[in-house]
């Protein structure tokens, strides 16, 4: 008996597989339930939902072995964009779709070997195109699984980076909503904190690209905002050793200065270590390093805490100093800072200074004339400490 015409024999295969096409779609949605962990143990799916989705996509599948099939990929889309905001990775969605195929296509070679009437060629022609179907399937699952993964990537950044520059500007003060940004942040809801400032190369280039990758890799928790001429991060460190990592990452990449906070433990503070974070960002760097982090001493705070009013009262207290050249007044300034530093040891001071104890003594005594301050009142001494601060935190 002669076989029928190739095209004919394609149909008889279809004609069947479409006849168990419900059967099919169980087993293979079974198999899927079975093999792939992630069906099973995420509880983000039903069996019920994996079944039906299986159902369509072996339903489609079918439609390919008519010749000239136009493909219909609107269920394809669907089950990417779907697959994309479940948070399925894409190889496990790739995985049931190869599980899939590989199903059909044996079930393809048993019904063959059970007719005499399919030749061997059309059960090949037939293969082919369950392949071409195949891919056609997942071209249009991966393309609409990649743009809305990227369309929910850019919609989570840009609600990250508004709710960042909310705590930057101090207009979220509300516990429970900082409890709620804290997890939309994905850092912990209670700190210790540090704020890093980073001066832009460029306006609007990031001055720390990667940043928020590599601190993750090293299990710190971050969240970043992009500023016309800074990059903000707000950085969870609960570990003296992730302080350590945090500022050595940010060493190595530093390529303009860069200023962290001191520590705190509250995100309402995050306006105020911002604002320390800039001061650090622009204070003198001796040792020619990019990062400086911002001591958490009560004289520091206290020099930035109200920068109009702090310059006020440094400009008082060294009206003194108006007439003195640079040298000069460099040299006063220092003395002053390495006594203090010194614990007010005239004797250590020297040593550190390389000169004579009398000539420690001379210099604080001119800066005692030329302030109208006393070393000797506590009063006018904290005066003192305060103003020789703020000269050296504000610009």
């Amino acid at each position: 008996m002669a076989a029928a015409p190739l095209e004919a024999q394609i149909a008889a295969i279809q004609a069947e597989l479409v006849s168990r096409c419900a059967d099919l779609g169980a087993l293979v949605a079974d198999t899927v339930w079975r093999e792939v962990a992630l069906y099973h143990e995420s509880g983000r799916f039903t069996r019920g939902e994996v079944q039906q989705d299986c159902t369509e996509n072996v339903r489609f599948l079918f439609a390919g072995l008519t010749s000239a099939a136009v493909f219909d990929t609107t269920a394809a889309a669907s089950s990417g964009c779907e697959g994309a905001r479940a948070g399925v990775p894409l190889p496990t969605l790739m995985a049931a779709y190869r599980i899939g195929c590989r199903l059909i296509w044996e079930e393809i070679v048993a019904l063959a070997a059970q007719r005499p009437d399919i030749t061997p060629e059309a059960l090949i022609r037939a293969t082919a195109r369950i392949w071409m179907a195949q891919d056609v399937l997942t071209d249009a699952t991966v393309s609409a699984y990649r743009d809305e993964a990227t369309r929910l990537m850019l919609t989570q950044e840009a609600e990250r980076a508004a709710l960042v520059e909310a705590l930057i500007e101090g207009r979220i003060v509300k516990q429970s909503t900082l409890w709620e940004i804290a997890t939309l942040l994905r850092i912990p809801a209670r700190g210790p904190y540090v704020v890093v400032a980073a001066q832009c190369a460029a306006v609007g280039r990031s001055a720390l690209p990667g940043i928020e990758s590599k601190l993750s890799s090293a299990d710190i928790a971050s969240a970043w905002r992009l500023l016309p001429d800074l990059q903000i991060g707000l950085v969870h460190v609960d570990t003296d050793r992730k302080f350590e990592i945090l500022t050595q990452t940010l060493s190595r990449v530093a390529a303009a200065p860069i200023g962290v906070s001191s520590h705190f433990g509250d995100l309402t503070e995050v306006s105020d270590a911002v604002t320390y974070a800039r001061i650090a960002m622009s204070a003198e760097r001796p040792d020619g390093s990019m990062l400086t982090a911002f001591e958490s001493d009560p004289l520091a705070i206290a020099a930035v805490s109200a920068p109009r009013v702090m310059k006020r009262i440094s400009s008082a207290v060294f009206a003194g100093f108006a007439d003195l050249d640079a040298h000069e007044r460099e040299t006063l300034v220092s003395t002053f800072r390495a006594w203090m530093a010194c614990g007010g040891s005239v004797n250590t001071t020297a040593e550190t200074l390389f000169c004579h104890p009398n000539t420690v003594r001379h210099r604080l005594k001119r800066i005692e004339d030329r302030t109208g301050l006393s070393l000797h009142r506590p009063r006018e001494l904290a005066e003192l400490c305060l103003a020789f601060e703020i000269e050296l935190r504000l610009p």
